[in-house]
């Protein structure tokens, strides 16, 4: 089982027993509010995997935040466990490995290159295949996607498919 984070938020209606079940987590994390990255935690090979398409940007930033990460999920982890289920050391240590991926050409598209990671991660699709993607197009379809998903507190969709293409 994998369980999916968004930005590292819990809500109160967390559901603590998923984490036993699970052996890897995936997550977008913003560096700074100026970047974007996917990840993926591996519990059992201790690892965490960072998916960023400007590695050599945000190398170090990128790697203080998974080790302040890294500190902290095994007690994340522990909070779900129940009495006789395997706990993780505390002390336990994450490697931590970027992955090679598509590289972004400019400064202003890691947020859809994290969520494309993150598509192909939890579809488990080849990241490789990502080379052909078009990002531009890409972009687009998920706006639109977001537009056509936005609601109103009424439940009613706050805008029309015929309003976007006006």
């Amino acid at each position: 089982m994998h369980l999916i984070l968004i930005a590292s938020e819990i809500s109160e209606k967390w559901q603590y027993k998923a984490w036993r079940a699970c052996t890897k987590v995936y997550g977008i994390q913003n560096l700074d509010n100026m970047h974007w990255v996917a990840y993926e935690y591996e519990f059992l090979e201790k690892e965490v995997k960072v998916y960023d398409s400007m590695t050599n940007v945000f190398y170090v930033k990128c790697q203080k935040v998974f080790e302040m990460h890294a500190a902290i999920v095994p007690s994340l982890y522990n909070i779900g466990c129940e009495e006789g289920d395997n706990k993780m050391d505390p002390d336990v240590s994450f490697t931590f490995k970027f992955v090679p991926v598509s590289q972004q050409p400019n400064h202003h598209d890691c947020g859809v290159y994290a969520i494309k990671y993150m598509q192909c991660l939890t579809m488990r699709s080849d990241l490789n295949s990502l080379k052909d993607c078009s990002f531009p197009e890409f972009r687009k379809k998920l706006g639109i996607d977001l537009v056509l998903w936005a609601k109103t507190n009424d439940g009613k969709y706050s805008f029309t498919e015929r309003e976007i293409r006006m």
